[in-house]
């Protein structure tokens, strides 16, 4: 059974700190994050729909910290590297890999609400 530690706001995000016995029965902490989508996706229709269509730079997506931060955790076991590893190469935007990842959280249907085109 799950004791929750503490649980707290930071920035927009519920951190949630979970102590528990592992399946390999060792003690193990657990943190859970939560973020309301609802504030990005409000962003993002508004974003969208008051888009200066003369400037030479436009909205495509909004993407939340914790959405980047989750496809980062799922990809670095893809690629079997560390989560700092990826998240810096995702960032830094230079590899095939790294772009496949934004191209997914800016143009996937998952995150449909958070693109520009999906207000238009």
């Amino acid at each position: 059974m799950a004791t929750l530690l503490s649980a707290e706001w930071n920035g927009g995000r519920l951190e949630k700190t979970w102590s528990h016995i592992g399946d390999d029965g060792r003690k193990k902490i657990t943190v859970e994050v939560v973020q309301d989508a609802e504030p990005a996706i409000d962003h993002a229709k508004r974003a969208a729909q008051s888009a200066n269509r003369d400037s030479f730079l436009r909205f495509k997506a909004n993407v939340t910290g914790t959405q980047l931060e989750e496809a980062c955790r799922i990809e670095s076991k893809i690629w079997g590297v560390s989560l700092r590893e990826c998240f810096s190469e995702v960032m830094q935007g230079k590899t095939d890999r790294a772009k496949s990842v934004w191209r997914t959280l800016t143009e996937g249907r998952d995150f449909a609400k958070l693109q520009a085109r999906h207000w238009r």
